[in-house]
């Protein structure tokens, strides 16, 4: 689903647009990603969505499920079992949940960032301090150091799996001249009626 190009317009005699595909905000999960990361808290993080997204009871249960599914069944090229790497968090996304939830992952990874350079910074000193053979202020640099790697996990994590994919809608700019021909078509873009 992830990787379809978006369906084309569908225009009249004379170029008048009936059907045409817009771009709309979509929100889904690496699983893989997530579980893998070392400071990821899976469930807070599905209620941090949940909260920031406006989801449904149901919509959280779909996530929930898709994390605990792990992998997807054997294919018949492989015979073996893959990391499940897709599930839709939520489609057509307003764009103040997105901007809400956009601004919170670039905060996180600033202070991911910020926390990493600190942590060198703080290292540096530790070794500093053991070359001048200052054995206390090399332990309290490296406790420092430690917390930092803390704060900095704990913020890559926060997020940790969490993308945009791109996502159409289909939208009909005439309203309904032409439906009965046109047709229409489901949620991921496929066809099911007429032209469409």
């Amino acid at each position: 689903v992830q990787d379809r190009d978006h369906r084309g317009s569908i225009v009249d005699a004379r170029g008048l647009t009936l059907a045409a595909s817009v771009a709309v905000k979509a929100c889904a999960l690496d699983p893989k990603v997530l579980l893998d990361a070392k400071g990821a808290k899976p469930a807070k993080l599905v209620s941090t969505l949940a909260e920031m997204l406006d989801m449904t009871p149901a919509d959280i249960e779909r996530v929930n499920k898709g994390l605990e599914k792990r992998y997807v069944p054997k294919g018949p090229d492989t015979g073996e079992e893959q990391p499940l790497r897709f599930v839709w968090v939520k489609r057509r996304v307003a764009d103040d949940e997105w901007k809400t939830l956009s601004d919170s992952m670039a905060a996180a990874k600033k202070q991911a960032g910020d926390a990493w350079r600190n942590r060198r910074r703080w290292l540096k000193k530790a070794g500093e301090f053991k070359v001048a053979r200052k054995w206390d202020n090399e332990k309290r640099a490296i406790e420092a150091a430690e917390g930092w790697r803390r704060v900095a996990l704990d913020a890559e994590g926060r997020f940790a799996g969490v993308f945009f994919p791109p996502e159409y809608e289909r939208v009909y700019p005439q309203g309904r001249l032409a439906a009965h021909i046109l047709g229409f078509g489901d949620i991921d873009g496929q066809g099911l009626e007429g032209i469409e």
